[in-house]
């Protein structure tokens, strides 16, 4: 054999030993990771989210709406400083901030079980144009009796209502029919 030939084994050494020297000296390379978020918007007073007036309601599951049409059950969960809420999504088009909002959950049989009312709430542009709130809370309790448990209310049929009035005084409504659910 002359000085310069090789054998399979040796060829495999000068290629490992190649290859760490390579990754040896990758983290000299000076490599910076940037994190940048995309831009979005709280401030739509002026340009209101656009197109036809129009008011939805639903669920948001793993950043995933679902509209009420397509998942018709309300989950309630136990607040973390107390508490029972509901906590629908809303979306709307062609309102401007700030707002008023009132939702209402009424089972059918008529008690009312939830309601909240918002002033000068401040609706957030999402990527589609629509503006919204993720999570709107609503507590869930028994008028009557507000410390009572509500597990009697899983299961049951209601309907949730909501209303929003903007800035220029244009109000949106909408209503879906929904299943009460421990979430």
């Amino acid at each position: 054999m002359g000085p310069l030939a090789t054998t399979p084994m040796l060829t495999r050494h000068l290629a490992a030993l190649l290859l760490v020297g390579a990754l040896w000296g990758l983290p000299s390379c000076g490599t910076e990771i940037l994190y940048v978020d995309p831009p979005f918007s709280y401030d739509v007073s002026h340009t209101g989210c656009g197109g036809e007036l129009a008011v939805f309601m639903g669920m948001y599951e793993e950043q995933i709406y679902n509209d009420f049409t397509e998942v018709a059950e309300l989950s309630i969960v136990d607040g973390l400083q107390g508490g029972t809420w509901c906590m629908p999504a809303i979306r709307t088009w062609g309102l401007k901030n700030p707002v008023r909002l009132k939702a209402t959950v009424t089972t059918s049989e008529g008690e009312q079980v939830g309601l909240t009312v918002l002033q000068n709430l401040r609706l957030i542009l999402s990527p589609d144009g629509a503006c919204e709130v993720l999570a709107l809370p609503i507590p869930i309790t028994h008028p009557s009796n507000p410390t009572a448990e509500i597990d009697d209310l899983f299961g049951k049929e209601a309907r949730i209502e909501v209303e929003i009035r903007d800035a220029d005084g244009v109000v949106g409504k909408h209503a879906a029919d929904i299943k009460l659910v421990q979430g």
